[in-house]
C-alpha cells in the first residue's frame, strides 16, 4: 500500500498489528495542539486517504498514484508538460531588465516553453536584495524592473516564451512594511522572542483579513498581467511560537490554529479557481520542511480571463 492525507497541514499515520497479524491504518488530521470545538449546526469533513494497492512493489504503487492523479486530478494531466528556465540559480537576487530579458530571449531556441521569475523582483522601502527583507511587500522593485512585470511578459512573448512569476504571498520579512503596518497579521507570541526560518515569519491564514491579501495578490498579477502563464508558490518556512492574534479576538481557542489555518489556504484556492476559467487542481508548489507541511506539491494556475 502506498497513499497519502489528502491535507496540507499536519497529519498523522498510525500502522497497528493486532495478536492475528492483521495490519491496521489509522491517518487523519494530527491532534497535537489541534482540539478543534465544533459550533452547533457546523460540519467538519475530515480529509480523505488516498491510496493505492501494489503486489509488485513500489514502482507500480507509483505509478498508479500518477496515473489516478493525471486522469482525474490535474487539468490536462495527460497532455504535455512546459519545459521551464527558472532564472534562480543564473543570478539569485542580482538582476535587472536587462538581464533577464537576454536570459530568455534564446530560450525558445532550445526548446524552452517558459520562463520564470524567481525570487526577488518586490519591495522598494525595503528591497528584495536578499531573503532578509521585503517579503510581503508585493509591489515590482522600480530599480530592477522600472517597466514592470507588463514589460517582461511582453518581451518573453516576442522571444516566443511564457513567462511565469515566484511569490511566497503567506510570508513575511519583519523588515517589510507589511510587518509594520499589520503585526497582527503574524503568526507569533507576543511575549516571547520570535523565531525565524530563512528570516521570515507565517501569516495567519485563519484570518479573513489575510486570506482577501493573499486572493489579491494572485488576482492582481494575472489581472494586471493577463498573459502571464505561471505562478511559482513557495513555502519556505515553519511557524513557530504558534498564536493567532486574530482567533484571541474572536474568542476562539489558539488549538484552533493548525486546522483554520489549512481551512483559510483551500478557502484562497477555491476563490482562485472560480475566478479563473482554466486551473489546474494543483495549484502551487510549497516546500515545507517541518510538520505542518511535510510533502513538496507542484501546484500551478494557467489562468484565462
Amino acid at each position: 500500500m502506498l497513499g497519502q492525507l489528502a491535507w496540507s497541514g499536519n497529519f498523522k499515520i498510525d500502522f497497528e498489528v493486532d495478536s492475528y497479524e492483521n495490519l491496521r491504518l489509522i491517518a487523519g488530521i494530527n491532534p497535537y495542539a489541534s482540539e478543534y470545538a465544533l459550533a452547533a449546526n457546523k460540519t467538519f469533513k475530515t480529509p480523505s486517504f488516498i491510496y493505492t494497492i501494489s503486489e509488485k512493489g513500489t514502482g507500480e504503487a507509483s505509478r498508479n498514484l500518477h496515473n489516478w492523479a493525471r486522469k482525474y486530478r490535474v487539468l490536462d494531466g495527460e497532455g504535455e508538460r512546459l519545459t521551464l528556465l527558472n532564472n534562480w540559480e543564473a543570478t539569485y537576487f542580482n538582476f535587472d531588465e536587462n538581464k533577464l530579458t537576454e536570459l530568455f530571449k534564446d530560450a525558445n531556441d532550445l526548446g524552452v516553453d517558459l520562463f520564470l521569475l524567481d525570487d526577488g523582483w518586490f519591495g522598494n522601502k525595503y528591497p528584495r536584495n536578499g531573503d532578509n527583507a521585503g517579503l510581503g511587500d508585493w509591489q515590482e522593485n522600480v530599480k530592477k524592473l522600472p517597466n514592470g512585470i507588463g514589460y517582461l511578459v511582453k518581451e518573453a512573448t516576442k522571444a516566443g516564451v511564457k513567462f511565469g512569476i515566484w511569490i511566497e504571498p503567506e510570508m513575511v520579512n519583519p523588515k517589510s512594511e507589511l510587518y509594520e503596518n499589520h503585526l497582527d497579521w503574524v503568526i507569533r507570541q507576543p511575549d516571547r522572542p520570535e523565531v525565524y526560518f530563512r528570516n521570515q515569519l507565517v501569516l495567519d491564514m485563519s484570518n479573513p483579513e489575510v486570506q482577501d491579501f493573499v486572493f489579491d495578490i494572485v488576482d492582481n498579477l494575472f489581472t494586471q498581467n493577463p498573459d502571464l502563464a505561471f505562478i511559482k508558490w513557495d513555502c519556505n518556512s515553519v511557524i513557530y511560537n504558534a498564536n493567532s492574534e486574530y482567533l484571541k479576538k474572536q474568542g476562539l481557542p489558539q488549538s484552533h490554529l493548525y486546522v483554520d489555518y489549512v481551512h483559510g489556504l483551500y478557502s484562497v484556492l477555491e476563490r482562485l479557481r472560480k475566478i479563473s476559467k482554466s486551473t489546474d487542481d494543483a495549484l502551487f508548489r510549497w516546500r515545507w520542511p517541518c510538520r505542518l507541511r511535510t510533502a513538496e506539491i507542484l501546484y500551478r494556475i494557467l489562468a484565462e480571463r
